[in-house]
């Protein structure tokens, strides 16, 4: 039966490893939602993986599919993706032609973000730009890969973008936005991934009828709607989105998983924080320390 790994914490439960455990039983491993601020670090036959974007399926040699409602920062994208085509053979990737893409101005604006913020109302995001990507989303300002085929979309897009948000930028003395160059980024970064550019009934047609594994990104409690407000990430980790991030509407089951204690990375409450010494002893023995932030994470016993 299709399934979805879906952490049910703060994230770093262990859920790459256990993807890459049951995607041998699996046709096409999915991401749905998330960007590159999730980590999976999974180690085999002594060779270490360290993703951010790509499901960890990918390792057992299975189709992944990063789905529409995944935002996607491409230098990130292609970095990885580079990384994995030296380590696999032939890699199988496909990406949903209707993914928002993270661009440098939203980087700025995450940086912003948490500047005008005081230190106790401070998300502790990753600054990855996920955040920003994920409001231009909802505020239909988005330019999705699909607008990648045409320079005319992409620089129509952006004069609207920089009308928006140079005021934004100048007042807290970051660079404006950058139309040419932003422009030439993307078309090169079209040439790069056009072949692996699809519509969602590309998926649906190829993988009917054949077994889907879906690959949560962070915790259950750092959904935006159900999580720890405002400590939180910027879209839905929990199941019930994987039809709308993914737009691959089956039947699944859903594996929670959970680790003996519990740890998170960034700001928010977290009560029953172990500072002494065996906090530092289970972080040590457990590695916990980020894999995009390469932060120490915070640990309490669940």
């Amino acid at each position: 039966m299709n399934t979805a790994v879906i952490g049910l914490q703060w994230g770093d439960e262990g859920k790459g490893k256990i993807v890459d455990y049951l995607s041998e039983e699996f046709d096409l491993v999915v991401r749905y939602q998330g960007g590159n601020n999730a980590g999976h670090t999974v180690i085999v036959d002594d060779t270490t993986y360290k993703l951010n974007l790509i499901p960890s399926g990918i390792i057992r040699g299975k189709v992944c599919y990063l789905g529409q409602g995944v935002v996607l920062d491409p230098n990130h994208f292609y970095n990885e993706y580079d990384q994995i085509i030296k380590k696999i053979d032939s890699p199988k990737i496909f990406l949903s032609s209707n993914i928002s893409l993270i661009l440098e101005y939203h980087k700025q604006l995450d940086k912003i973000n948490e500047l005008i913020l005081k230190n106790e109302k401070k998300i502790g995001t990753t600054s990855k730009g996920i955040g920003p990507a994920y409001q231009d989303k909802v505020g239909r300002k988005s330019i999705k890969l699909y607008d990648l085929k045409s320079k005319n979309i992409i620089e129509e897009k952006l004069e609207t973008i920089k009308k928006f948000y140079d005021p934004i930028l100048e007042s807290f003395d970051e660079s404006r936005i950058n139309i040419d160059k932003t422009v030439k980024d993307l078309l090169s970064f079209y040439d790069l991934v056009k072949e692996l550019i699809v519509d969602n009934s590309f998926i649906k047609k190829e993988f009917k009828n054949k077994k889907i594994l879906f690959e949560g990104a962070q915790g259950a409690l750092l959904d935006l709607d159900h999580g720890s407000y405002p400590f939180v990430t910027s879209s839905n980790t929990v199941s019930s989105n994987i039809v709308i991030g993914s737009g691959i509407q089956v039947d699944y089951k859903t594996v929670g998983i959970f680790k003996a204690y519990a740890t998170r990375v960034g700001n928010g409450p977290f009560p029953s924080e172990l500072f002494d010494n065996v906090g530092d002893y289970i972080a040590e023995k457990g590695v916990e320390i980020g894999t995009v932030t390469k932060r120490k994470k915070k640990v309490w016993l669940a």
